[in-house]
């Protein structure tokens, strides 16, 4: 491994542990019913004590309620309770002594954890499908995935996101692999448990498993040495066993937690108790400029900036040689990589739509499961800039990550978003002021904005770098 990958990534790190841990520093620990934290944080300390809470059960943890967060409804019960559980024994024994403050903190360092688990995920997978540019790739896919404005502050609603963001690049990767290889057994297994655990987590991860069966079937047509038909019989027989496992160890859970209270495998909620929003069409939502907003201007808290990173990256593959693109088409397993990761994308943004239908909301955190073809398509764009030796991914995280620090306890439009910097001015005074009343010691503080400079610097030499070499090798002789 390159030293400057290791630079690069490390700098990865400190911007996305300064953006979500400024994010978790200076958010309430308490926020009554709006957002999901209470509804996490109380079916943690039902699972760490020998319950598994039902939607009808509401919330239960006392201070919560003693707070005025009683709420009929408990929430969270209608995800799988992975994220929960590996929680509990880490926040459980607070909760169970009453400092649910010191809990929260605690659980936002943990998911925070997880974020790092998946910068090194989205790593792997950037040196797997960079090519010849696989280095210079391992640091560009993180920076560009990870310092997203919602990633960054999923801590704003303990949210899960980054558990299931985890097992989906990770499937990727494995079935990229599989693509490439055919079917190992270590392959299988591995698929096997990552299916097991992303449907644990949430329900969005059908759409990989739905992908899983299909990439199977390929790659033993691909691979196999039977004939045709053999390899196709095999290789469902393959898929079905994967989908037998999962049902086995997690079905359960969607059939008594969520249909039986409900009628519906996707929540315990009947439609009839759904939230009071608007009514949405597909149609609707589908004509929706917010909607459309995410495939270019929800990278960054500012509209601009996203907007700004969108329209070099399309740049960049208008500028790309047309021998480039012949290549492309010659190389099998290239398109069937290009056809994976968009039937990631497709599916996902398909969730969202169902998730929005008919009284749900458009959120770009929706969208976090295929971070991974989202930020390869950023880097591949940006990084067709050669002469500004990667300085413009490094540029475009930086901003992404800095914005999201400057949002920080700021109002906000309809849709979550600044639209604008006027309001800006002094947010740096602001956050010192709310991480006290946080009782957030001033030199963590301090640390985290330390960070985010070391960050910065790193990520941009380590990018620079990398670029230099990358093209220096490309000019030798083969």
């Amino acid at each position: 491994m390159p030293r400057m990958v290791i630079a690069g990534l490390l700098g990865v790190v400190f911007l996305y542990v300064s953006a979500s841990g400024l994010i978790s520093v200076t958010h309430p620990f308490f926020t009554g019913t709006n957002g999901d934290t209470m509804a996490h944080v109380d079916m943690i300390y039902r699972i760490y004590n020998g319950d598994l809470p039902k939607a009808s059960d509401g919330i239960r943890y006392q201070p919560f309620i003693d707070l005025g967060g009683g709420n009929v409804y408990q929430r969270a019960s209608g995800h799988p309770p992975l994220f929960h559980i590996l929680h509990a024994p880490i926040v459980g024994p607070l909760l169970n002594a009453g400092e649910w403050q010191k809990a929260i903190a605690l659980g936002r360092a943990l998911n925070i954890f997880f974020g790092i688990l998946c910068i090194f995920a989205l790593a792997w997978a950037g040196w797997l499908f960079g090519g010849k540019r696989k280095a210079l790739f391992a640091v560009a896919v993180p920076a560009l995935a990870v310092l997203t404005y919602r990633f960054s502050r999923l801590n704003t609603d303990y949210a899960l996101d980054g558990l299931l963001t985890l097992w989906t690049t990770l499937t990727l990767i494995c079935l990229y692999k599989i693509l490439q290889n055919g079917l190992r057994a270590n392959y299988l297994i591995f698929l096997t448990l990552l299916s097991v655990a992303g449907m644990s987590t949430k329900i969005s991860y059908v759409v990989f498993l739905g992908i899983c069966v299909l990439v199977v079937i390929i790659a033993n047509y691909l691979h196999g040495n039977q004939g045709t038909r053999k390899n196709v019989i095999r290789g469902t027989a393959i898929a079905a066993g994967i989908m037998v496992v999962v049902v086995v160890l997690i079905g359960w859970y969607y059939y008594f937690q969520n249909y039986r209270a409900s009628g519906s495998l996707v929540t315990p909620i009947q439609a009839n108790l759904a939230p009071n929003r608007p009514y949405q069409s597909y149609r609707d939502i589908l004509t929706s400029s917010n909607f459309w907003a995410l495939l270019y201007a929800r990278y960054s808290v500012n509209i601009v900036v996203s907007t700004i990173i969108t329209s070099f990256t399309i740049a960049g593959y208008f500028s790309m040689k047309k021998g480039n693109l012949a290549k492309l088409k010659k190389n099998l397993m290239t398109k069937w990589t290009i056809l994976l990761m968009c039937s990631a994308f497709l599916g996902i943004l398909a969730t969202q739509l169902m998730l929005a239908h008919p009284n749900g909301s458009i959120n770009f955190r929706y969208l976090l499961p295929a971070i991974l073809p989202i930020s390869l398509f950023l880097a591949y764009g940006l990084l067709e800039f050669k002469w500004l030796r990667g300085q413009l991914v490094a540029l475009a995280a930086i901003a992404m990550a800095g914005t999201t620090i400057l949002s920080i306890r700021l109002a906000q439009a309809p849709d979550g978003l600044l639209q604008g910097v006027k309001l800006w001015g002094k947010t740096v005074d602001k956050i010192y002021t709310v991480t006290t009343k946080n009782g957030v010691p001033s030199y963590v503080t301090t640390t985290l904005f330390l960070m985010f400079a070391i960050g910065a610097l790193l990520l941009s030499v380590g990018l620079y770098h990398l670029s230099k070499t990358q093209q220096s090798n490309s000019k030798k002789p083969a």
